[in-house]
């Protein structure tokens, strides 16, 4: 009787590895990851100058305690930091090619800035100063999330590519 299993070529099967294609999942949820903590800073930042601006508070309660526009704006500063640092280490363990690892290092001088942006925000909004809280966010946070979203978006779709192409490949 003869075998009814389909004929792969070696070079099929060692492209068919299921952990390559366990990893480029993974390292697409860190860019993907990445991409929604950076939109969450930049929310914070422009809910807080709204706030501020126009005396109504929209942001919610925050761990069990109300905080106030500022208070919220610099604990989300400080809570998105530590998740982006997270995201990063994970995504550091990951077997990446030497240019995604480069978009990692890319988005992480892009988040410092967000952060460090809204920081400095917080003194200028509790004085009144939304004229330069808005000017800070404009020059500092809005190009730091352009760089950022736009390196996350390009790793991501990219291995998205390449995960498609491996699984019609492995088929």
């Amino acid at each position: 009787m003869t075998s009814l299993a389909p004929l792969r070529s070696t070079a099929q099967s060692a492209a068919c590895n299921p952990q390559d294609i366990a990893n480029h999942h993974a390292a697409v949820a860190v860019f993907r990851k990445l991409q929604l903590e950076i939109a969450t800073l930049m929310q914070a930042q422009s809910e807080a100058i709204l706030e501020v601006a126009q005396g109504v508070v929209i942001s919610s309660l925050d761990d069990g305690g109300f905080f106030g526009p500022t208070g919220f704006l610099g604990k989300r500063m400080d809570k998105g930091q530590s998740a982006i640092k997270s995201i990063l280490i994970s995504g550091r363990r990951l077997p990446m090619d030497d240019d995604a690892q480069a978009r990692l290092s890319e988005i992480e001088t892009s988040a410092d800035a967000i952060v460090s942006a809204g920081h400095s925000m917080v003194p200028l909004l509790e004085a009144g100063e939304i004229r330069q809280a808005t000017g800070l966010y404009a020059e500092q946070s809005v190009p730091a999330q352009v760089v950022a979203v736009g390196a996350a978006y390009t790793v991501s779709s990219g291995l998205e590519r390449q995960v498609k192409r491996m699984s019609l490949h492995c088929r």
